[in-house]
């Protein structure tokens, strides 16, 4: 009997959904500290973590057998980099 195509769906949503969240368990703690001490704000490097998972979703690097880590740093530190500039171009409240 074939599946349907909405069965199918859900299935490849159901994993991708367990594939990121074991993601953001393993890189969390690490990002959260590493952003915080780039901003000095825990609000802001909980925002910054979610963006950077947001745009790990939206576009992965190509798995290419290389680690995932290094690439995922880089968007948080580019990521903290740009809150910094715009922070020194207007007044922080």
């Amino acid at each position: 009997m074939k599946r349907s195509v909405a069965a199918h769906a859900s299935e490849f949503s159901s994993a991708m959904a367990n594939s990121s969240e074991e993601l953001f368990d393993e890189h969390r703690s690490f990002l959260w500290g590493l952003l915080y001490r780039m901003t000095g704000c825990a609000a802001d490097a909980d925002d910054l973590l979610q963006e950077t998972f947001v745009r790990l979703l939206e576009r992965a690097p190509a798995d290419d057998g290389r680690p995932l880590r290094p690439w995922i740093v880089r968007v948080a530190m580019n990521l903290a980099h740009d809150l910094v500039r715009r922070r020194r171009r207007s007044p922080y409240v």
